[in-house]
């Protein structure tokens, strides 16, 4: 599993083409890669990979989201729901 870390500037508002503007920027993103993902792209009908990611705001709040993605340079991108092929096992 690969999880990168992003800590925003919670000064930076900016517009996002697929929700408009923004009213609030996160302070701190989190990007999880989900490697049991397989999906395919709705346009060219090739695999897929998915990330999980999660945004915390200066508020205290929180939410998140899973963004799917087309392996091949087609360049579509989308939200996704996940059904999991394999179960994560408890730790020991």
């Amino acid at each position: 599993m690969t999880t990168v870390e992003i800590n925003s500037s919670p000064r930076h508002v900016g517009h996002r083409p697929d929700r408009g503007f923004a009213s609030r920027s996160p302070i701190h993103s989190t990007v999880t890669e989900i490697l049991d993902y397989f999906g395919k792209c709705p346009r060219c009908g090739y695999p897929a990979t998915a990330a999980h990611l999660a945004h915390t705001y200066a508020d205290g709040t929180s939410d998140s989201e899973i963004i799917a993605t087309c392996g091949q340079p087609c360049g579509w991108q989308g939200p996704a729901t996940v059904t999991r092929m394999t179960h994560a096992r408890g730790r020991r």
